[in-house]
């Protein structure tokens, strides 16, 4: 299996089949809406008596059953079921599940066009999937994808609950380490935006002979739970060390293992997993075997979007820095080294993410809204730790901004600090994919570029079409020039700044 250095233009315009309907699930639309809807319900009604503080929080992510819906179906639907109490904020879904076939190590990509359901089709986003293809542990591999079941299994649920949701499906296969895990991790982590979801494939405890694993031959329904429950109460609080400690312990059967180690390495810090639902294959199908157990559980999490893991303490302390470090230039003509900063500016893990920033400087007039731009500098790609880069682009508002002489110490006083933490820039296909007030604009045009923070427009008043003019005007070419040969990528941002 190869590995791209570099992302490839995906040629492939094909669709995967439905291989397992018919057989796992039902493969009469008619049919298999009415059960879907039916469990959709029931879990609906169950899941009211439950309810949790959690339930208000923005949900990040599911964890749900693939076995055939006569065993799993019912589990599956209480994860849904939250999915479709939140479906208006998911805009992009990646739907992770194990390699059950092929022995595989990282991830498999695929470069069809879409996903097929009894139900209607589920477009693929190949333009995420092109640049995950370039990124290290990331593979192409088509026959993967065709013959898995783990994702299909979720894709009825996904295109009833979602309708045509853009999604991007990767096989998770075998990680070396955790330092394997959190790579590959970081390579996801880099490109999430608001409205992203994450749907993991996972049964849980295959336990029996027909399994190879029967690690206790007594009270095999309570300590199956027991073993079950371990596992999710290390996964509830994002314990991605305990949890592969866990394996190695027990040997465990959880066939989700790996795609589930990577979401716990993936979703922000502060989030938790909620148990909905849980049950074994001998409770949903009445089994009469004994000596055969497949567990299921349906699982949530909540917490942070994925514009920014920033708390407000985050914020604080970037802003204190950003002043410290003009003022310390401002004064020194140096940038300050981490020893040098103040003992209050505590860095959190948070800020020593790779993203990409804007630091802007406002000098203050009478009056707010009279304030005059004294200088702007920023990176729009991830090229660093947040806060070395707000130290380098403190440094480049006051004195690098070519519109402007170099702010002196004495200016200090009258200027206000913004600063812009940005989402990693993905492209568009048109510039009508463009939100105004939303998105912030990176244009490519004849060798050039120039960029505007998502407030910029909406600052002015202007169109779509007059912002674009702007831009291309910025970057040194004709208003017009946009319309014949740009392309765009466009972000969202996260904006804070000094009290008045």
């Amino acid at each position: 299996m190869n590995f791209f250095s570099k992302g490839k233009k995906l040629k492939s315009h094909s669709k995967r089949a439905s291989r397992f309907a018919g057989t796992w699930y039902k493969n009469d639309p008619a049919a298999l809406r009415l059960e879907i809807e039916a469990n959709l319900e029931q879990a609906q009604i169950d899941r009211a008596e439950h309810l949790k503080d959690t339930d208000n929080k923005h949900l990040q992510a599911i964890i749900s059953p693939h076995a055939g819906f006569m065993y799993s179906g019912k589990t599956a639907a209480f994860s849904f079921s939250k999915v479709a109490a939140s479906k208006n904020e998911i805009k992009r879904l990646f739907l992770l599940g194990p390699s059950h076939y092929v022995n595989l190590s990282g991830i498999a990509l695929c470069s069809l066009d879409a996903y097929q359901t009894p139900l209607g089709e589920i477009p693929l986003e190949r333009k995420t999937i092109e640049y995950l293809s370039g990124s290290n542990h990331f593979q192409i591999d088509d026959n993967i994808h065709e013959r898995e079941h783990s994702l299909e299994l979720q894709t009825p649920y996904i295109r009833h609950v979602l309708g045509e949701i853009p999604m991007i499906p990767l096989v998770v296969g075998s990680f070396s380490d955790e330092s394997h895990i959190r790579s590959c991790s970081k390579q996801i982590s880099d490109i999430l935006q608001p409205g992203d979801f994450f749907v993991v494939s996972s049964d849980f405890t295959h336990f029996g002979p027909r399994y190879d694993y029967v690690p206790f031959y007594n009270d095999i329904k309570a300590n199956i739970e027991k073993l079950d429950m371990k596992a999710f109460s290390l996964i509830e609080n994002l314990d991605l060390k305990e949890f592969i400690q866990f394996q190695i312990a027990t040997d465990c059967t959880i066939c989700g293992f790996n795609p589930i180690c990577l979401l716990l390495a993936t979703l922000p810090k502060h989030s938790k997993g909620e148990l909905l639902h849980y049950e074994t294959s001998r409770d949903s199908a009445k089994l009469e075997d004994e000596l055969n157990s497949v567990s299921y559980l349906a699982i949530a999490f909540n917490g942070n979007t994925y514009s920014s893991s920033l708390d407000e303490s985050d914020k604080k302390t970037l802003l204190r820095l950003a002043r410290f470090t003009a003022e310390f230039f401002c004064e020194t003509q140096r940038k300050p080294s981490l020893d040098q900063l103040p003992e209050d500016i505590i860095l959190s893990d948070n800020v020593k993410k790779d993203m990409g920033v804007f630091v802007t400087l406002f000098l203050k007039n009478a009056a707010p809204q009279e304030e005059n731009l004294r200088g702007c500098i920023g990176y729009i790609m991830p090229m660093m730790p947040l806060y070395q880069a707000v130290i380098d682009n403190a440094v480049g508002a006051c004195s690098k901004d070519h519109r402007f002489l170099p702010v002196h110490k004495n200016e200090l006083v009258n200027i206000r600090i913004e600063i812009s933490v940005l989402t990693k820039p993905v492209s568009v296909s048109s510039y009508r994919e463009i939100e105004i007030g939303k998105h912030g604009i990176l244009l490519h045009c004849q060798g050039r570029q120039s960029v505007f923070l998502p407030h910029v427009a909406t600052e002015y008043g202007w169109t779509l079409e007059e912002t674009l003019n702007q831009l291309a005007l910025k970057a040194g070419l004709k208003a017009d020039a946009w319309r014949k040969s740009a392309r765009f990528e466009i972000f969202e941002s996260v904006m804070f700044e000094e009290e008045h």
